[in-house]
């Protein structure tokens, strides 16, 4: 009790002071360093700031806060960084103390450069020559497999190319009058209607590739008048166009027909187209007279 009152009465006749140490003092550019703000000769709590983001031309990194350090003693941990080179002065803090403001003596913090002191301002170096690189394995295993697919591309393409060149390769035509007599060959059998339809498709389609002219577009009339400008007999002319005719008033009249009237048709479809076929057959040279012995 006693040794207290004496240390409050020592406090009590000493004026508090105030003091800033650097550790360290000296730095490179960009380098952290701790400042320590003590205050001392006080019991109570000083308050020291405030602060900001510099001090001085120094950067303030990190605040810490104000804690007792012994008997009558504060204390107050900063983390500062400067990045001009030279002598940079700290002002003084602000700090009050029992209803007093002190004043510290400035601190000197001295900043290095990180070049040689003989290369403040070197020159820029000339660029260094190219260095070779060895080619690692990978790489040609790489380029070999890149190869190998392309080629296999290549060669997969090519065969793609072969078959649809073979699939729309053109069949060899068949003969009009083959491909007539292929066409009449299954009516026989079936409905009457049908036939009478499939026979005038048929014979159509005959009389336009064996004479060259759109037959099957046509109506009956004008495959009547391109017949009378061909080489064909009056009377094979009329046959086909009144063969033509009945297989309309079944297809478009609707008259009724029977299969034996079908299949009389199909007859005369094969004689008419066997008639064109004799008609346009080239004249048959005349035999060379043989010369007498």
């Amino acid at each position: 009790m006693t040794a207290a009152l004496l240390l409050a009465a020592l406090l009590a006749t000493q004026a508090p002071t105030v003091r800033v140490e650097l550790d360290p003092a000296e730095i490179t550019v960009g380098d952290p360093v701790t400042a320590l703000v003590v205050v001392e000769g006080t019991a109570a709590e000083p308050v020291i700031g405030p602060w900001s983001t510099s001090w001085g031309e120094a950067e303030i990194a990190e605040t810490g806060p104000v804690e007792p350090a012994g008997s009558g003693r504060w204390q107050q941990r900063l983390r500062l960084t400067a990045f001009r080179t030279g002598e940079l002065t700290l002002p003084p803090p602000e700090v009050v103390a029992d209803g007093v403001s002190l004043t510290a003596e400035p601190v000197i913090l001295t900043i290095r450069s990180v070049l040689p002191p003989d290369e403040e301002n070197p020159a820029p170096r000339p660029p260094a020559p190219p260095v070779p690189l060895p080619t690692p394995a990978a790489f040609w295993w790489l380029l070999a497999a890149l190869t190998a697919f392309t080629l296999a591309g290549v060669a997969l393409l090519a065969e793609r190319e072969r078959q649809r060149r073979r699939e729309v390769r053109p069949r060899p035509a068949v003969p009009p009058l083959a491909e007539l007599l292929a066409a009449l060959a299954p009516l026989g059998g079936g409905a009457s209607e049908a036939g009478h339809t499939a026979l005038s498709l048929a014979l159509r389609r005959y009389l336009g590739r064996r004479l060259d002219f759109p037959a099957a577009e046509s109506s009956t009339s004008e495959i009547g008048r391109w017949l009378a400008t061909q080489r064909l007999g009056r009377d094979l002319a009329r046959t086909t166009v009144q063969l033509l005719r009945d297989c309309d008033q079944v297809k478009f009249a609707r008259r009724p027909a029977t299969a034996a009237e079908l299949a009389s048709r199909l007859v005369l479809a094969r004689e008419v187209a066997g008639e064109i076929e004799a008609s346009l057959q080239p004249p048959a040279e005349p035999a060379a007279p043989q010369e007498a012995a």
